[in-house]
């Protein structure tokens, strides 16, 4: 088996200028930090032929990591309606940098509920970001994050066991806290 790392840009560097390094660093992909200041859905709309034009030259893949600081489990509706519109508008443009797979994050305020609160909040988001997913053509994984619910792989294994949810997958295992025993438990995967 053969490592293919993929260049993450940073959002706060030019994302023409990530797109030539990670091609003349011989990486076989970028995964697109799609986030402000610099790249945000508006951003990389403006500059997607250059965009485009620079991932065929060097041959790279693409896939897209959503924002970061939305929140598709918040508590209060209106914000977790936004950040379903905010992660939506994100497969749109990775659907336009041709990506085949987008990362989500569950968001933060998942940590004011008990984790089975935190799933049924989540839920109705998901339905939602996996059907602009589907037809968008995109896969999608949900990212890990320290300090919520989506920290531990018993929560994954709620969400990923529900038969609605197994066009999931979980991204960025190299997160999870090895205290866990991750590995062993992932072999239901």
């Amino acid at each position: 088996m053969k490592l293919k790392p993929y260049l993450m840009n940073s959002p706060f560097f030019d994302v023409v200028e990530e797109v030539k390094l990670a091609g003349e660093f011989g990486f076989a992909g970028v995964e697109f930090a799609i986030e402000y200041p610099k790249a945000t859905c508006e951003a990389l709309e403006a500059r997607m032929q250059e965009i485009l034009d620079e991932l065929s030259r060097y041959g790279l893949a693409r896939r897209a990591h959503a924002q970061m600081f939305v929140d598709v489990c918040h508590v209060y509706s209106s914000l977790r309606e936004a950040s379903v519109r905010e992660i939506k508008r994100a497969l749109e443009i990775a659907r336009k940098l041709e990506a085949d797979f987008v990362t989500i994050h569950p968001g933060y305020a998942s940590t004011a509920l008990e984790r089975e609160e935190m799933l049924r909040i989540l839920r109705p988001s998901l339905r939602e970001i996996l059907k602009a997913a589907e037809s968008n053509g995109l896969e999608v994984g949900v990212e890990n994050l320290h300090g919520t619910h989506f920290n531990k792989v018993e929560t994954f294994k709620l969400l990923f066991d529900d038969p609605e949810f197994a066009a999931l997958s979980a991204h960025a295992f190299d997160h999870l806290p090895r205290g866990y025993g991750w590995l062993r438990q992932w072999e239901w995967v």
